[in-house]
C-alpha cells in the first residue's frame, strides 16, 4: 500500500477533471489551446520619442579586471547628457488555435485509464487496518468518472485579435536643435551629449544648489520639459515629435 499511497499523494492535485474545473473557474482556458498560430501585422501610424537624461554622479572609464578581479576605475568622463530616440507603433496580433482537439482527447483517454486503475487499486487494497486506500482510491475513481464525459467535448476553433505596443530603438545620439535652458540662457547640446564649458559650470553649480526660481529645462522644436532633481536618480524628460523627425 505504501507505493500506491506515495503515488497517490504525488498525483492527487493533478486529476484531469479537477484540473479542468480549476481552469474553468480561474478563466485560464487558453492553457488548453492546441496548434496555436499567431501573426503580427504592423499597423499604419507611429510616433517618435526623444528621451533626454542628465547624470547626477560623475561617470568614469572602467577597465575590466583580469582573471575575475573587479573592474578598475580610470579617469573621469566628461559631463554629457544622454539621449535615446525611439519609435512607438501598434501591431495587430492575430492568433488562431483549436481547443479540445486530438491531443486533448488522447490525453483525456489516458487520464481516464490511469486514474481508473489507481482508483481500483486503492479501493481493492483498502481495509480497516489501511483505510488510506478508501480516500485516495475514491478520489481517483471519482475523478476518472468525471473525466470520461470530457472526452466528448466538441473541438472548438479559437480566434483572437490583440493590439500590441511596439517600441523600436533608433539611435542614442542627441538630435540637432536640442538645447538646455537655465537662468535665461540657452546652451546647445551636441550630438554626443556634450555642452560648452560655461554650460557645464552653470549646470554643476545648479545641481549643487538648485534654486526654485531657476528651472533647468530641455527644449527641442519649440517643446520645453523641466528636469527635476529627485534624490540620487538621474532626471529625464520625454518629448514626443512627429514621425520622421528623429530619422531624417
Amino acid at each position: 500500500m505504501k507505493p500506491l499511497l506515495a503515488l497517490a499523494l504525488a498525483a492527487q492535485l493533478s486529476g484531469c477533471a479537477t484540473s479542468w474545473l480549476i481552469v474553468q473557474g480561474t478563466g485560464t482556458q487558453r492553457s488548453l489551446d492546441e496548434d496555436i498560430h499567431a501573426v503580427s501585422v504592423p499597423q499604419p501610424g507611429f510616433t517618435e520619442h526623444l528621451i533626454v537624461s542628465m547624470p547626477i554622479a560623475p561617470a568614469y572609464q572602467m577597465t575590466p579586471g583580469v582573471n575575475g578581479a573587479p573592474a578598475v576605475r580610470g579617469a573621469e568622463l566628461p559631463f554629457a547628457f544622454a539621449c535615446a530616440r525611439t519609435q512607438t507603433g501598434q501591431n495587430q496580433l492575430v492568433s488562431h488555435a483549436y481547443r479540445y482537439g486530438s491531443r486533448w482527447k488522447k490525453a483525456t483517454i489516458i487520464a481516464v485509464l490511469v486514474e481508473g486503475t489507481l482508483g481500483a487499486l486503492g479501493l481493492l487494497s483498502a481495509s480497516q487496518a489501511k483505510p488510506d486506500g478508501y480516500l485516495y482510491g475514491g478520489y481517483f475513481a471519482l475523478d476518472a468518472l468525471l473525466t470520461l464525459p470530457l472526452i466528448f467535448i466538441p473541438r472548438e476553433e479559437i480566434s483572437a485579435e490583440t493590439r500590441l505596443t511596439v517600441n523600436t530603438p533608433l539611435d542614442d545620439s542627441c538630435p540637432e536643435g536640442l538645447a538646455v535652458e537655465l537662468g535665461g540662457e540657452v546652451y546647445p547640446v551636441h550630438a554626443d551629449g556634450r555642452v560648452s564649458a560655461e554650460a557645464e559650470r552653470v549646470i554643476a553649480a545648479w545641481k549643487a544648489n538648485p534654486s526654485p526660481s531657476d528651472d533647468l529645462e530641455v527644449s527641442f522644436l519649440g517643446q520645453r520639459r523641466e528636469l527635476r532633481l529627485y534624490g540620487g536618480v538621474d532626471p529625464s524628460v520625454e518629448i514626443t515629435v512627429a514621425p520622421g523627425t528623429l530619422t531624417r
